[in-house]
């Protein structure tokens, strides 16, 4: 399957979060619509992604809580 027949299937819909934001809400907003990645915004500019596997990853290895963790800490970047 090429990407374009993807994108038509799926639609081209993106969900973001901006930076200064937790990774629970992320993880809440990834629950809430379905999806496994999250673009992460910062002024209008995208700096990284954060996925589902980035968020258990480091929120197991942190003793940080995840509402208090920000997707800065943990997103790939682009």
């Amino acid at each position: 399957m090429k990407v374009k027949e993807l994108l038509s299937i799926k639609g081209l819909e993106c969900f973001s979060i901006t930076s200064d934001q937790s990774l629970l809400d992320g993880a809440k907003q990834m629950a809430e619509c379905n999806i496994g990645a999250l673009l992460v915004m910062d002024r209008g500019s995208l700096v990284g992604i954060i996925t589902e596997r980035d968020i258990v990853k480091n929120t197991a290895n942190e003793k940080t809580q995840c509402h208090e963790h920000q997707p800065a800490r943990s997103q790939t970047r682009r």
